[in-house]
């Protein structure tokens, strides 16, 4: 693989319109290894369909793997496929409140067997969900009824039924956001939260369901863009002491890490853009995800492309995140394509 692909290879990009036609240029200039939908992208499902098979066509008339299609579809207020085109579920804090009264997971394994259904059927093959965030203060309102619950064997007990049922039907699951973006009232869309609990708070409560989801097998996990004071003074993002040495070395996940939106303010207005991109790399961000904005996208492609080039990001660290998403490509989308 060339520099150009390589470096496309770790970008999952956002794009504009609903139509294909119009986005082919950016696959063959970028290459990039991934694409996220949002409700801008999205009219019908049959356009739906039209256009995430017009993406891999391009993918595939360019020489490059097939595309990682991501989307945000946890249920609830958070679903970018809206109630006009499919059955809309509850949101994760009514169903961890169902499951405390009950005790039956089978409400959220049928949402994730059935989203999963419906997400392959448009050719999206990739969810940013489930949220595993444990929401510990009064005023959470960007995680809130996102979270399944204030308690971390709650969160750890629904979340793993949700990843299990939703990769076993064969789409991605994506745990979020790691360590956990429940001890904060701060929107990391707009500012960057710092939390300074202690570590043992840190590890009773808010990393248990994100251990609890890497036992179960989880295959991709997204840091949270928040600064853990206990730990380093760098946010997860831009920590190899979170991704690597927390979270590779010593919880043991070898699955890809895809960052969240790095255009969001806690990364864009406190680090220097865009070698916060290397950072994130360096730290063990295998997945760069970038939802606006194509001149930002190709300065973004342009700067780990130099750093590559002129050894400022080393080759090992370019090598394992390749490596990591050629193996979540070969389990997922290669494998089903040969089926």
């Amino acid at each position: 693989m060339d520099l150009a692909r390589q470096t496309g290879q770790l970008f999952m990009l956002g794009i504009a319109g609903s139509e294909p036609e119009p986005l082919r240029p950016l696959i063959e200039e970028l290459q990039p290894g991934g694409i996220i939908l949002f409700g801008h992208n999205i009219i019908a499902l049959d356009q739906v369909r039209q256009l995430t098979g017009g993406l891999q066509e391009y993918a595939a008339a360019a020489g490059l793997p097939p595309l990682l299609i991501s989307i945000d579809q946890e249920g609830g207020r958070v679903a970018r496929l809206g109630q006009e085109l499919c059955r809309q579920y509850p949101d994760n804090w009514e169903l961890g409140a169902a499951f405390s009264r009950d005790g039956d997971l089978s409400p959220v394994r049928t949402q994730a067997r059935q989203t999963a259904a419906l997400l392959l059927g448009l050719g999206v093959n990739m969810n940013l969900a489930p949220v595993l965030d444990v929401v510990t203060v009064a005023g959470n309102a960007v995680i809130g009824n996102r979270s399944y619950g204030n308690a971390p064997a709650l969160a750890a007990s629904l979340g793993v039924a949700y990843i299990q049922t939703l990769q076993a039907a064969g789409v991605i699951a994506t745990a979020k956001h790691f360590p956990g973006h429940g001890p904060t009232p701060v929107d990391s869309h707009t500012g960057l939260p710092v939390v300074e609990l202690e570590d043992f708070e840190l590890r009773g409560i808010h990393l248990a369901p994100f251990a609890a989801a890497i036992e179960a097998g989880v295959d991709a996990i997204m840091p949270a863009h928040i600064i853990y004071t206990a730990w380093d003074e760098w946010p997860t993002t831009l920590s190899a002491v979170l991704l690597t040495t927390l979270l590779r070395d010593e919880l043991g996940f070898s699955g890809a890490v895809v960052s969240d939106d790095l255009n969001m303010h806690a990364i864009s207005r406190q680090y220097p853009y865009p070698a916060s991109m290397v950072q994130a790399v360096r730290a063990g961000v295998d997945i760069l995800l970038v939802c606006n904005g194509l001149e930002i996208q190709r300065e973004a492609w342009r700067t780990i492309r130099e750093s590559i080039e002129a050894g400022h990001l080393s080759e090992l660290a370019v090598d394992r995140a390749l490596e990591r998403i050629g193996k979540l490509k070969a389990k997922y989308l290669l494998a089903s394509k040969e089926s």
